[in-house]
């Protein structure tokens, strides 16, 4: 089933490609997923909800528009709130949200550097595509070693981005404990598809930026899991 659903969004990016002109390739796919995502529900995926698998058929379809190597426009509301920045590197936390690029993607056009994404494998070039840019980030791969980089690029006060969340859905508190020993800053990040097609974004401080202690990383990432859970929830 899965090699079906991946040969239908392939062939629906390639017409998109052939037939639309660029500034409308997004709002064909918000369009055509309003029927595919009705597409092949089975025992495996019945209770699945349908906002939630259209907002991650949107991701795949801007995932595979994005390999073109062409620039286009997705519409999104971008909302901020700075700090004063740190002399020892932010740390960008999110976790694997359908349309989280797209939020990576606002946070570049709003001239918010990331200097690298933390990943979990990596890729032919060790650079991470940001869906509608030709920009790419280049990767620190986790492994044995990654938080010795991850050190040593935050003392030089660069952005690192990653998500937080493992696949038993665990949060791992590694990185904001790299943030407690350094005193960098930590900052989230959220996408969220909405009832009118555009991407909501936001990227804010955590409520205690500098994770100074125990309960500070725990309360942290207890914010951080209280609102992914709420994006998934309006999601249905």
């Amino acid at each position: 089933m899965r090699s079906i659903h991946n040969v239908l969004y392939k062939l629906i990016a390639f017409l998109i490609r052939l037939f639309c002109p660029i500034k409308y390739w997004y709002s064909v796919v918000h369009k055509v997923t309003q029927f595919t995502k009705y597409l092949f529900i089975n025992s495996t995926n019945k209770f699945h909800a349908i906002e939630r698998r259209r907002a991650d058929q949107i991701n795949k379809l801007l995932s595979l528009l994005t390999r073109s190597q062409r620039e286009f426009p997705i519409p999104y509301t971008f909302e901020s709130f700075e700090l004063p920045k740190s002399t020892q590197g932010i740390i960008l936390c999110s976790v694997h949200l359908p349309l989280v690029k797209v939020a990576v993607k606002s946070c570049l056009e709003h001239e918010i550097l990331i200097d690298y994404a933390l990943v979990g494998r990596a890729t032919k070039d060790s650079k991470m595509a940001v869906w509608g840019m030709k920009t790419k980030l280049p990767t620190l791969v986790r492994n044995s070693y990654v938080l010795v980089k991850a050190k040593t690029r935050l003392q030089q006060n660069k952005t690192i981005l990653l998500m937080i969340d493992q696949k038993d859905g665990q949060y791992s508190p590694n990185m904001l404990k790299l943030c407690q020993k350094l005193n960098s800053q930590l900052y989230f990040l959220f996408s969220e598809l909405s009832a009118h097609g555009e991407i909501i974004t936001r990227y804010l401080p955590a409520p205690y930026p500098n994770c100074n202690t125990q309960q500070e990383i725990e309360a942290n990432l207890n914010y951080l899991r209280k609102e992914s859970d709420e994006i998934f929830r309006r999601y249905g």
